[in-house]
């Protein structure tokens, strides 16, 4: 096998099935796994660049290279000329002239880019055909964040997105196929819409205009359906489609999304960090925090712009920071504990367990001197509008504030020692909401099968075709589509324990959100 550093960069094992084998005519012996180069399970390359295409990489700034690996960190500036990033097995980010895009991460479950420039097409592929488990499917859909310098957008579906910086208070998108948030508005397939200071105006269909870049995604996208198609001409291919040969082992488990969640009698432990600046404060001064620690008594924890955080008041709780956020975190008497929203929004959401409890964790909850208390299973959002000034939405739940127990889809709006109730309306989402509510439905128990269902629904590789010399995506056991138009139809075998199943036939009962998260 040649070296990592190599063009092709994993090799996969394919294994031959010992039990058809067997059954075969000529009694023919299962055959050894053969080594196959040229899979690839994460992402990060450069997969075309033409033109003067940069990369501000960390070993200093140089000209982009094609399958050039990259880094969460790293800015990609086009001038003359455009370019097409490999995210997610499936997930392409192309980049058109007069662009500069920063991969802030790229964590199979956190992609993350900045635009801070220019305009920017994302498309993912689509599954072929619906599926009576796709609620479960939607659920742990990898969304895509994209911050503008004023904006912040979620990618909630697999579709085609075109971004765009119109100016630093000003941003575009427009949406082909899928669904997409923006500032509390959600928009689905052949919407458009312009964000000025952090409002959005539907564009009317008259006035969506097609331009070179668009005609040159949309090529793109047609010649790596052809690219799949092609590979129906490989041996290994020919070995899976006669049932003789799957996929037996993947490139490393740290590629994997990280979907289980450990298990902790701790409490204040920090489960997940954003990539970016995230910083703690006891009696010491601040100092990074890292994913797998645990705050203390009287810690101070912000957020960078473009970071976020998850924290883990108790095992049940499930505390999310947004970006140029700060909070205060207390331990009381009685093992309670506290968390004071100095600045900036946070999510707290508490998952409904198989286990039944005596008691349920208390949870305080203070904002601009409004307190809060949580027990009961929900999904809340605080806002700190400024010192004196704070809002709490109840999506789901109950919280006991001042001895009144106030129930969900309200917003509670406080200003000094005064509450204001009111009805609270769904539009009111965002891009930090899709992407707690994410983080919170894989928290949740999943039964086997939906488990089994999860892991075909994320799989995909990239896989370099020796005819083109460029990668293309390749599902695992499932139908997909580009949003263009075309079906992936070359696509490889999962291996499974004996005597799992190939296909569940059961409906999955007990499965539901923790959150009314409707993306």
């Amino acid at each position: 096998m040649r070296p990592v550093t190599s063009l092709l960069a994993v090799a996969l094992l394919l294994s031959i099935n010992g039990v058809i084998a067997a059954q075969s005519k000529d009694k023919t012996q299962a055959r050894a796994p053969e080594s196959v180069e040229g899979f690839r399970f994460r992402g990060g390359m450069i997969n075309f660049a033409e033109g003067d295409v940069r990369c501000i990489c960390r070993g200093g700034p140089a000209a982009a290279r094609h399958r050039q690996v990259l880094t969460a960190g790293d800015t990609l500036k086009v001038a003359a000329g455009r370019a097409e990033i490999l995210l997610n097995p499936g997930y392409y980010l192309r980049l058109s002239a007069n662009t500069e895009a920063r991969l802030l991460d790229l964590s199979p479950d956190n992609l993350k880019i900045k635009l801070a420039s220019g305009s920017a097409i994302i498309e993912i592929a689509m599954d072929s055909n619906s599926s009576p488990y796709q609620d479960i499917i939607d659920r742990v859909f990898n969304i895509v964040t994209v911050i503008t310098p004023r904006d912040e957008y979620a990618i909630s579906r697999a579709g085609a997105y075109r971004f765009e910086v119109v100016s630093d208070n000003e941003s575009r998108v427009r949406v082909l196929k899928g669904r997409v948030v923006v500032a509390g508005t959600i928009l689905g397939d052949g919407k458009a819409a312009s964000v000025v200071v952090g409002k959005p105006t539907l564009e009317h269909e008259n006035k969506i205009l097609v331009d070179s870049f668009d005609t040159w995604s949309r090529e793109r996208a047609r010649s790596l359906v052809q690219s799949n198609k092609s590979l129906k001409q490989m041996d290994w291919y020919k070995e899976m489609s006669a049932n003789r040969a799957y996929i037996e082992g993947s490139e490393d488990a740290s590629a994997k999304p990280r979907m289980a969640r450990t298990v902790s009698a701790r409490t204040g432990v920090v489960a997940f960090i954003d990539q970016g600046e995230v910083l703690k404060r006891g009696t010491s001064d601040w100092q990074e925090l890292r994913s797998g620690g645990e705050l203390s008594d009287g810690d101070r924890v912000r957020t960078g712009v473009d970071s976020r955080a998850e924290i883990n008041p108790y095992p049940d709780f499930y505390l999310f920071m947004r970006g140029n956020s700060e909070i205060l975190f207390a331990e009381l008497e009685g093992g309670r504990i506290s968390v004071t929203v100095l600045r900036g929004s946070v999510v707290v959401a508490v998952t409904e367990t198989y286990f039944r409890v005596k008691e349920r964790n208390t949870l305080n909850l203070i904002a601009a001197n409004a307190r809060y208390e949580i027990t009961r299973k929900g999904y809340y959002r605080v806002n700190a509008l400024d010192p004196a000034n704070s809002e709490m939405l109840i999506y789901d739940g109950l919280v006991r504030s001042d001895g009144a127990e106030i129930g969900a889809r309200k917003r509670l709006v406080a200003s000094g020692s005064t509450i204001a109730p009111s009805a609270l309306e769904k539009e009111n989402w965002d891009s930090f909401d899709v992407w707690s509510g994410r983080r919170t439905a894989r928290s949740e128990p999943i039964p086997r099968r939906g488990r089994w269902l999860v892991s075909i629904a994320l799989a995909g590789a990239w896989f370099l075709n020796p005819l083109t010399n460029e990668f293309t995506f390749v599902p695992g056991e499932r139908s997909c589509k580009s949003p263009y138009g075309g079906d992936y139809s070359a696509m490889y075998r999962i291996s499974r324990q004996r005597g799992q199943r190939e296909t569940p036939r059961e409906p999955l009962n007990g499965v539901r959100a923790s959150s009314p998260n409707p993306f």
